[in-house]
């Protein structure tokens, strides 16, 4: 389900409300949540530069290598 930024805190409550105890937030928001509900936020920005630096700077060639 894709959620703005806008609106993440309204359907992160709708989901608590609706029996869901574990949200993965994707929204570049800090969600408020209850007591007993567990929230992960992924800012995928900065994942995405830490992998594009870290493919940038593999020099052992691995990458891509099976064997």
């Amino acid at each position: 389900m894709e959620v703005s930024g806008n609106s993440a805190q309204e359907v992160h409550d709708r989901l608590i409300d609706s029996g869901v105890c574990a949200v993965l937030n994707f929204a570049p928001v800090q969600l408020r949540s209850r007591h007993g509900v567990k929230v992960k936020s992924v800012d995928l920005r900065i994942n995405l530069e830490s992998l594009s630096y870290y493919l940038k700077n593999v020099d052992d060639g691995t990458c891509g290598d099976d064997e």
